[in-house]
């Protein structure tokens, strides 16, 4: 695993955490800054940031994130805060809790999705306003 630290004019540093193609870990993985792997976990791997999963990248267990942008294999449960992103390469074998989701054309999914809003455990998704097409067709009348 390797540490970054980048630095640009007029901006705040930025630590960034890569776990490269070819690195193999067995048990959990815990990180408080934005993750990038492109390597192969079995276990759990929790970030408390943004978390980017390469399209070598694979996880054989549950990962929590903040946000999420995965091109590679999750083999377990996705818990994501904010957003979470299923690039065309992805493939992910388990169930969803997210804020929000983007899924490309061309990325697997076989599992549940359960849509939370981040600040309750209510589904974050209402009722369609009515629209006039409603209001005025007779076979939408009781």
């Amino acid at each position: 695993m390797m540490n970054k630290r980048v630095d640009k004019p007029n901006e705040r540093s930025i630590e960034l955490n890569v776990m490269g193609n070819g690195v193999r870990i067995k048990g959990d993985v815990s990180c408080d800054k934005d993750f990038r792997l492109d390597g192969f976990i079995e276990g759990n791997l929790k970030v408390d940031a943004k978390l980017v999963i390469g399209r070598t990248g694979k996880v054989k267990g549950t990962v929590y994130a903040i946000s999420a942008d995965i091109s590679g294999e999750i083999h377990g449960n996705i818990e994501n805060k904010e957003t979470l992103t299923l690039r065309e390469s992805a493939v992910i074998n388990g169930d969803i809790k997210t804020n929000k989701i983007n899924i490309e054309i061309g990325a697997e999914f076989n599992g549940t999705c359960t849509m939370r809003d981040n600040k309750s455990d209510k589904p974050s998704i209402n009722p369609a306003p009515e629209t006039p097409y409603k209001q005025n067709n007779p076979l939408s009348q009781p």
